[in-house]
């Protein structure tokens, strides 16, 4: 960023304060992008991630201004799985890590309806642009992916908002009180994890 900022008293106009980039090293003010995808840039996405953690940690566990008694109420983590379409190519965990093992380690014979291979010994990583690629264009369900695309954001939107609701009736209290008793968090899409936790014993 480049520019100047100056604080002035309102009531006598005095100067309390000024900031120039020409006075920085480099002549600019760097901020954080604030992205949390690490292909778009990976320290703000350390951030975030950690930032989260700690947000999590601190409503199931306490700390942060957050009671210790949160520990002993009821904890749940879904996550909501999309349909298989078809085989297709992705980067495959091994040891501990995100990827590095083989896509589709199967026998060279074992074939689909139309003659192609359903195995696939490459590695992929986390950017391959094969991910999501199906070995078969033939036998993946296309049709069904394209409806599954269409309306997954609004079952991810209906899903949050429906399990607060009977989580509000099971606790006996109005669905505008629920925030005193419990928390529903609901990453936004893509993500398809949700967590639910009380906060605090009815």
């Amino acid at each position: 960023m480049v520019g100047r900022s100056d604080t002035i008293d309102p009531a006598t106009g005095e100067v309390l304060s000024s900031y120039a980039s020409d006075d920085a090293p480099l002549g600019v003010l760097y901020r954080p992008c604030g992205n949390r995808r690490a292909d778009v840039y990976p320290p703000c996405s350390r951030v975030y991630a950690r930032d989260t953690f700690e947000m999590i940690k601190a409503g199931v566990a306490g700390g942060k201004t957050v009671p210790d008694t949160v520990a002993d109420n009821p904890l749940l983590s879904v996550t909501v799985t999309a349909p298989s379409f078809g085989v297709v190519h992705g980067a495959r965990s091994r040891h501990g890590r995100r990827s590095g093992g083989h896509c589709r380690p199967r026998s060279h014979t074992v074939v689909c309806d139309h003659g192609r291979r359903l195995s696939c010994m490459a590695v992929h990583d986390q950017h391959d642009e094969l991910n999501g690629v199906p070995l078969c264009s033939d036998c993946y369900d296309w049709s069904s992916a394209v409806v599954w695309q269409w309306w997954a954001p609004e079952l991810l939107r209906r899903t949050p908002n429906t399990l607060r609701r009977k989580l509000a009736q099971h606790l006996e209290t109005p669905e505008s009180r629920l925030g005193d008793l419990a928390s529903v968090q609901s990453p936004r899409w893509p993500s398809t994890r949700i967590a639910a936790w009380c906060t605090s014993t009815p």
